[in-house]
């Protein structure tokens, strides 16, 4: 998919992030164009970035990402500011390396 903007994609920030570090996932959707419009309603997520990640049971699907944060505590602190949607999933790092289509396994 050479369509996808690769600036857009989280792939290597996750890859590269240190062990133990939390990354905040805000929504998970069936494309790259719908995380796209999804993330652009936020002006807080302005720096987010957007991974596709093999799920379970819905295959593949295309998340919002706000990180990588050092720990829990900062990555909760991030998701309580003003303008980031509500509840959003604290992740750590290890479950959306598992969890990349691009990881090659």
């Amino acid at each position: 998919s050479s369509d996808v903007c690769s600036s857009d994609l989280a792939d290597q920030a996750i890859r590269q992030a240190r062990a133990g570090s939390v990354f905040v996932q805000h929504v998970s959707l069936g494309s790259m164009a719908e995380a796209q419009e999804w993330r652009a309603q936020y002006a807080a997520l302005n720096k987010s970035r957007i991974a596709a990640v093999t799920t379970q049971d819905q295959g593949i699907k295309y998340v919002v990402l706000s990180g990588p944060f050092a720990s829990l505590k900062e990555a909760e602190a991030f998701g309580k500011r003003p303008g980031v949607p509500a509840d959003p999933w604290l992740r750590p790092v290890k479950s959306l390396q598992r969890a990349l289509v691009s990881s090659g396994r």
